[in-house]
């Protein structure tokens, strides 16, 4: 696989989307004092009901994978993967402030 050094530029908006929702993930559920309950994806779920830090080694991998994969895609593939997970993230990140009562422009959508 080839790196394409046009596509580095795209993991940073990736990884400080990503690390903003992996953080708001593990506030989220201790704020809401759901047990690691409120995750709906079923991989995320079971590494929060193992705890922190495993949650934070699995998110640093899958970031880490999402980057490698957005560096050796070609480069319009690589842009187009570079917003839909800096979208997925920014949704991910706007649930859990709205659960935290937190109102942004986006509540009518969410």
């Amino acid at each position: 696989m080839r790196i394409r050094r046009k596509n580095l530029w795209l993991c940073l908006p990736v990884a400080v989307t990503g690390v903003g929702d992996g953080i708001l993930t593990l506030v989220g559920n201790n704020i809401t004092g759901l047990g690691w309950g409120w995750e709906r994806s079923p991989i995320w779920h079971w590494c929060l009901q193992r705890g922190a830090a495993p949650f934070g080694l699995v998110w640093v991998a899958y970031l880490v994978i999402i980057g490698a994969i957005i560096v050796c895609a070609p480069v319009r593939l690589g842009k187009v993967l570079c917003v839909t997970m800096v979208l997925a993230h920014t949704q991910g990140m706007v649930s859990w402030l709205g659960l935290a009562g937190v109102s942004s422009f986006l509540e009518p959508w969410v």
